[in-house]
């Protein structure tokens, strides 16, 4: 029997678990569960491509955010951005302006390029299931 309804999935664990005792932590093991396959499913359900405006050398990153797989800036031809560590980016950004390099700080993507449009794919959070938020499939 699949599983489609968060109601039947919290069924499912409860009988799983052999266990009656459990069914207040229920949300909690299923929050649980979640935070960590947010960290380690590599799915590519998963991705989402997104374009990034960069003012001044900076963007915002994406919502839901959680790794790149690619980051190219919008020229033709697009050219892939390579990612340097922010201590190296210091260090090496300040000799180009043409969109080589990029790194992370905080929730800010920065580039060498002064302004123009990133296009990225990215590994983005799923939304997590709760009474509100029933399914996913």
């Amino acid at each position: 029997m699949p599983i489609t309804t968060y109601s039947e999935l919290k069924t499912e664990v409860a009988n799983f678990a052999h266990r009656d005792d459990i069914t207040s932590s229920m949300d909690t093991f299923i929050d649980l569960a979640e935070a960590d396959m947010q960290v380690r499913a590599r799915m590519v359900e998963f991705e989402a491509t997104g374009t990034i405006s960069i003012t001044s050398g900076s963007g915002s990153l994406p919502s839901g955010f959680l790794g790149f797989r690619s980051v190219y800036v919008d020229l033709s031809p697009n050219r892939p951005l390579s990612y340097l560590t922010p201590d190296r980016f210091a260090v090496l950004a300040q000799n180009y302006s043409v969109g080589r390099y990029y790194t992370i700080t905080g929730s800010n993507i920065k580039t060498d390029l002064e302004s123009g449009n990133l296009t990225a794919t990215y590994k983005a959070k799923f939304t997590p299931l709760s009474d509100s938020n029933t399914s996913n499939c």
